[in-house]
């Protein structure tokens, strides 16, 4: 057995193990393999501690030695730099204990899997009489069988034995059948399997041919326990033919020729001559098979051949048969034709024997005449009795209902509630109906969806409530008031999903009309800012409605809010329903202190209720972006980790949305008038991808447009995600030449996206991804401070994204150590650690009404909480189509579960991204190569004090942000535009009625001068037109008392659009000779006069205006530029890559300072260079070109 189980080894190995559950790396397949480890029996008893020691010697002195370089890394992983310094860390250990004890579990079951003993393999089944045969066949016999293709064999028998057994016999559904297989020594299989039969103990051998198991008895055998044809007989009877059969078998013995064909009707049985017919005399054996509760079908016919003889014994003819039988045994041979033809008569066939049964099983049975004299009877009782015949009558249609010739149809569970309310009140007057919470929650669901218009309809044509009765049920529900925050409601919303108490918070801010609206539910005016107290919280109740001078005087002294502040929170749990905690009306003029407080006191309270806040996010806001990096980044650096600017266990960590940072990054690279350096020779510029995009390749192959390289289009991400995707870089790099920097620089927009929102990723990972661009980034800014002519102003990334991606790459590492330490490792979910449950909140809001006021928000708000409610209460009832298929992507996209790494592996991961990140730097001539080995780039991010908190920045967000101003409004002209949108609103329950029409062409108020006027009424007395006292509503009055009206445009990329429109893109023009054009493109080649008088050849990436009060107005947007500037120009100039033209070969020039060359200095346009052998020709001389000079 030793032996077999040596043969395990390899691809086998790995096979059964993987088969068994386990799943073995591949680098420690590599390890074990160089180690000879790799085979069964070693494996099974290895000791983890010493042996695991041994090997890790080899690794670190002997095998690094041995192997090529270029398979190191495969052998090395994380180690492959520093082999000497190789262990095996914390999760290698455990899977090697796992795999082997998943060794000693197939090495148990290998042990039983031969149902004989291992000496006996090859003369399986082989008797001394059968010698011959074993001599004969040891030809047959081929090379031994692998164990791999026993455990095959013996997976298809079970398979097909279980498929079996589950389809013909539903009482054994839940039973599997395990068995046991082995080689015969004859190139084939033995098998032994189980009885699936509980009360049988039974092991039935099977064996196998060349293509398939002979399971047939198998089954045969399973039948026998299930047959509805067995039949029995009495004790008395059995003990009546055996006593007949022993007086019998005294007088005549039966010979052996009789014996040996007892089973075949058609051979030498005795038989009794009467007339014509022909009747078989059965032997004693056949009998006692008849009684035999393991009887198979054919026995059953025939013995009811024995059945049929036996009531003839019992007339007395048995004995005298017996007799006939002897004396006939004489002549048995010279009749055999004679009793082989009788066998074949109509008489012994299956169809008669069947019938004679039948026969004789209605002997004992009542007849239908026997009931004639009961029935004429009853018939005259119920003749005479009229009563009697009806409740008969009655009795009969109740006990025998009458059955429909057809099916009865499946109704859904929708139709089946209908249904049953329909019969619940079928009889009860109109107004009468009563319904239960089941038919009010799926009511209140189809107000809520369909609007009033169509709930009219179905109330009218199906038993739906009325609509009064589901606006109560709405208005019973608990309102949103502005500025409170509704933490126990965020509890209740977790329990009742079953979702951890811990959650995430987002904050952000959306654009609302300026409409200042009475809310009746709390006697409040919604949309002015709400005041904020000394934790930064928002003052709820500040502007109560009391009465007309009070209203009138909040109109005087407070402004609209322009915007919506909310505060989402997202549970940790993928694709889970987020919860908006509070939303307020708000100015933006709050501070960075306003910030920290209010995350305090929401900690607090939060933690008071059971709720776990583990971070906060938010879009770039500087302010939430100052409290972040207060919260984050340390004075000191991690003693440990110099690299680490932050405590490693903080009370929450903060993370900038990573979308936002992404498209952050595109809009610096697009923005006019902005150089970006990337070394002495390299620019990142957007005119790489304009000459990607018109050179002639396929649209297929890039996937980009000229609108994605729009710089007035700020927020559009999938530009960004097309922009940065790895085909676009590759692209750039083949095709595009000096473009290494912006393909380097396209490929850290996508991964600092990516760490977050990829799905796949692991959490080394991760931390490997991001902070490898973390460290480029503090090499590039070093380098952009060191050189003479730059600043980060104008050549560098902007601060705001710089310090984005120094918070989410410290907090990434902070969110591993949080859920490691507190051992919840499946609640790391970096995609959900984002600002988007606050977009996606407003994407909701806008799909129902693009333009809404304050209050028209939080009515949307809580019509999406009652909605999730009513889903959830009506989930097993209603089939929800969206929510089935979101549960299925769900399902589909689900994560694997993750082991968070220790800090050594963490360290470990972060030394790798640095060494990427400097040979990033090197090849670009940010760092010189001896330099690089011991440089270690720190956080250049400035830690901030208290002090730092309470300043204001008048700059919310950084110029490539979209601004309020960039937002396209459409301003009401005349107030009456409003009337049809209150009209259309369907979810509200206060809708307002302010404006009615008295006459044609004129506007009046409605008054209610016999109304009760209280404070909180929403009533209010003014003095009308003849100064006389009047009563209207509260709403008309904030109405009257409002200026204007602004209404937001219905497209979102109006919204986040630039007003001003960018040109169109112009096809870059090929020249075969050099000319002078009157206009030069982005991606033109171009020679110009030097600062020498000498002539240099570039490549043109950019334009920009050469004066400006301001960089915003040096942008210049289009993609071509006039060589002769009109009159009163400011100038243009343009950002190439520069050239030297040598012998018709052009070498990259190294400039000390990158930036924009007047082009009045345009010599010519030359022809595009050709790339020969990894050179740049060009087609024509220096001679050539001075020509148009």
């Amino acid at each position: 057995m030793a032996d077999s189980q040596q043969a395990i080894s390899g691809d086998d190995l790995w096979k059964l193990l993987q088969e068994d559950g386990f799943f073995c790396p591949a680098d420690l397949k590599l390890i074990l393999k160089a180690t000879k480890w790799d085979n069964l029996n070693t494996l099974s008893e290895m000791n983890p501690d010493s042996d695991l020691s041994s090997i890790q010697n080899f690794m670190q002195n002997t095998l690094h030695h041995i192997l090529p370089d270029s398979e190191r890394e495969k052998y090395y992983s994380l180690f492959k730099d520093h082999p000497e310094k190789f262990q095996f860390v914390g999760g290698d250990i455990q899977m090697v204990k796992q795999m082997i004890e998943h060794a000693k579990n197939i090495s148990r079951k290998h042990n039983n899997k031969r149902p004989f003993s291992s000496g006996s393999v090859k003369t399986m089944g082989v008797t001394p009489a059968e010698g011959g045969r074993n001599t004969a066949n040891e030809a047959k016999k081929s090379k031994s069988v692998s164990s791999s293709e026993i455990l095959k064999a013996k997976k298809t028998l079970e398979s097909t034995i279980n498929i079996y057994v589950n389809a013909n016999f539903p009482l054994l559904k839940d039973k599997t059948v395990e068995c046991i297989v082995a080689c015969d020594g004859y190139n084939s299989f033995v098998a032994k399997a189980p009885c699936p039969v509980d009360k049988c103990t039974e092991i039935r051998k099977v064996t196998r041919n060349d293509k398939r198991w002979n399971t047939s008895n198998y089954y045969a055998h399973i039948r026998s326990h299930f047959s509805k044809r067995k039949s029995k007989i009495s004790d008395s009877k059995c003990m009546k033919i055996n006593k007949m059969l022993s007086q019998q078998k005294s007088k005549n013995k039966c010979s052996d020729s009789d014996s040996e064909n007892e089973d075949d009707p058609e051979r030498g049985n005795n038989t009794e001559d009467n007339g014509q017919n022909l009747r078989p005399i059965r032997k004693c054996s056949r009998r006692v098979n008849f009684i035999s509760d393991d009887s198979d079908d054919e026995n059953h016919d025939e013995n009811h051949d024995e059945n049929h003889d036996e009531n003839h014994a019992e007339d007395g003819t048995f004995n005298d048969t017996i007799q006939n039988s002897s004396t006939s045994a004489t002549t048995e041979n010279d009749n055999a034709e004679q009793q082989i033809f009788q066998w074949k008569k109509d008489h012994y066939s299956r169809s008669k024997r069947t019938q004679r049964g039948l026969e004789d099983a209605a002997l004992g049975c009542a007849k239908i005449t026997d009931f004639y004299s009961v029935l004429n009877k009853m018939d005259i009782l119920i003749r005479e009795n009229e009563e009697l015949k009806n409740n008969v009558v009655k009795t009969m249609s109740e006990a025998m209902p009458v059955q429909s010739t057809q099916a009865t149809p499946k109704l859904s569970a929708m139709l089946e509630i209908l249904l049953e309310c329909a019969k619940k009140n079928a009889l009860k007057k109109s107004g009468g109906e009563r319904y239960d919470e089941v038919m009010k929650e799926l009511g209140a669901l189809m107000f809520h969806v369909g609007g009033l218009q169509l709930y009219e309809i179905l109330c009218k044509n199906l038993p739906f409530p009325s609509v009064s009765t589901i606006r109560r049920m709405i208005y019973k529900q608990e309102n949103i008031t502005e500025g409170l925050f509704r933490i126990k409601q965020l509890k209740a919303f977790l329990e009742q999903r079953n979702l951890p108490l811990k959650v995430h918070l987002s904050e952000d801010a959306t654009v609302v009309a300026q409409r200042v609206q009475y809310h009746p539910g709390s006697n409040q005016i919604v949309g002015f800012t709400l005041p904020l107290d000394a934790n930064g919280l928002p003052i709820t109740g500040s502007f109560p409605a009391t009465s007309a001078n009070t209203i009138s005087q909040y109109f005087e002294d407070n402004s609209a809010s322009k915007n919506a502040y909310c505060v989402v929170a997202q549970p940790y749990v993928d694709n889970a329903p987020c919860f908006v905690v509070v939303v307020y009306g708000t100015d933006n003029k709050f501070k960075a202190k306003d910030v920290h407080r209010r995350w305090l006191w929401m900690c607090k309270e939060f933690e008071e209720e059971g709720i776990d806040v583990c971070g906060f996010s938010s879009d770039g806001d500087s302010r939430l972006l100052k409290c972040m990096i207060f919260n984050t980044i340390c004075e000191i650096p991690d003693s440990k980790w110099e690299w680490f600017q932050a405590k490693k266990v903080n009370r929450f960590f903060c993370v900038q949305d990573s979308i936002h940072v992404g498209t952050k990054l595109k809009s610096r690279l697009l923005k006019p008038s902005i150089v970006l350096p990337s070394g002495s020779q390299f620019i990142v510029s957007s005119g790489h991808l304009v000459e990607l995009i018109d050179k002639h390749l396929l649209k297929s192959q890039h996937l980009l447009n000229h609108s994605d390289i729009n710089p007035k289009d700020k927020m559009n991400y999938e530009a960004m995600r097309r922009m940065c995707a790895k085909e676009v870089t590759n692209l750039l790099r083949l095709k595009v030449v000096g473009s290494e920097a912006t393909a380097l620089y396209l490929d850290m927009m996508r991964e600092v996206v990516e760490a977050f929102n990829s799905v796949e990723l692991q959490p080394l990972a991760r931390i490997e991804m991001i902070w490898k661009w973390v460290f480029y980034l503090r090499i590039w800014r070093d380098w952009v401070l060191k050189t003479e002519g730059y600043n980060l102003e104008n050549n560098f990334i902007t601060s705001n994204a710089y310090q984005c991606i120094e918070v989410n790459a410290h907090a990434m590492i902070q969110a591993v150590i949080t859920f490691r330490d507190a051992e919840d490792h499946n609640l790391f979910l970096p995609w959900l650690m984002s600002s988007q449950p606050c977009e996606s909140t407003f994407r909701t809001l806008r799909s129902a009404q693009v333009s809404f006021s304050l209050l028209e928000m939080q009515n949307y708000i809580r019509r999406i909480d009652t909605l999730a409610l009513s889903k959830l209460k009506l989930q097993d009832k209603i089939i929800f189509p969206r929510h089935q298929k979101a549960i299925q992507k769900s399902a589909a996209t689900c994560h694997i579960p993750v082991c968070l790494p220790e800090d050594f592996e963490i360290e470990m991961a972060v030394e790798s991204a640095r060494n990427q990140a400097i040979e990033f730097a090197v090849n670009l001539k940010l760092l010189k190569r001896n330099q690089s080995a011991l440089y270690l780039p720190l956080c250049q991010v400035r830690p901030l004090s208290s002090a730092d908190l309470d300043i204001f920045d008048d700059e919310m967000n950084e110029d490539e942000d979209v601004n309020d101003e960039h937002i396209l409004l459409d301003t009401a002209s005349d107030d009456n535009n409003t009337v049809p949108e209150y009209e259309n609103v369907s979810v509200s329950v206060d809708i307002l009625e302010d404006l009615y029409v008295v006459s044609s062409g004129s506007i009046g108020v409605k008054t209610f001068n016999n109304v009760n006027i209280t404070e909180t009424s929403p009533f209010v007395v003014v003095a009308d037109g003849h100064g006389e006292p009047a009563a209207i509503r509260k709403s008309t009055l904030c109405w009257l008392l409002q200026s204007g009206d602004t209404k937001i445009s219905a497209d979102r990329l109006k919204r986040v659009q630039a007003s001003d429109l960018p040109a169109q893109a112009k096809k870059c023009k090929e020249v075969s000779n050099p000319s002078k054009e009157e206009f030069i493109s982005v991606s033109d080649w171009c020679a110009f006069v030097s600062e020498d008088g000498s002539v240099a050849i570039g490549r043109v990436l950019s334009f920009s205006y050469m004066s400006g009060s301001c960089k915003k107005n040096q942008q210049y947007s289009r993609l071509e530029a006039p060589v002769a500037a009109p009159e009163n120009a400011r100038g243009l100039g343009c950002l190439c890559s520069w050239y030297r033209l040598i012998r018709s070969t052009l070498k990259p020039t190294d400039m000390d300072i990158q930036g924009y060359y007047d082009i009045k200095n345009y010599i010519c346009t030359v022809p595009r260079p050709q790339l020969v052998q990894n050179s740049l020709r060009l087609s024509c001389s220096v001679q050539t070109i001075k020509k148009f000079m």
